[in-house]
């Protein structure tokens, strides 16, 4: 029985050492889309080209902070167009879970 304790318990670090490795490569790709987000609000005008993206990113990315970034890029570049995307959105406003 020992033997079969010590197996899972090795199974059960290598789940949370998984776990940890995909939580920290979830949060360096949520980095970089935030940054992205800002630095194309930090462009401004001539950045135009983005707003798709920043909508797509508006609409779907699952992590709240960089929904917020690209709504604040997509406000600087263009505020009715993010008028518009919320008026499309409708009352729902977050359709993605916050993390």
């Amino acid at each position: 029985q020992m033997a079969e304790l010590r197996k899972t318990a090795a199974r059960h670090r290598q789940d949370v050492e998984r776990w940890r490795t995909e939580w920290a490569e979830a949060g360096k790709a949520a980095d970089g889309r935030r940054s992205a987000a800002m630095v194309v609000a930090a462009i401004g005008p001539s950045a135009k080209e983005a707003e798709p993206a920043l909508a797509a990113i508006i609409k779907y990315d699952p992590i709240r902070s960089v929904r917020l970034a690209a709504e604040n890029a997509m406000q600087q570049l263009h505020p009715e167009s993010l008028k518009k995307l919320r008026e499309e959105m409708g009352e729902q406003g977050e359709s993605q879970p916050v993390r």
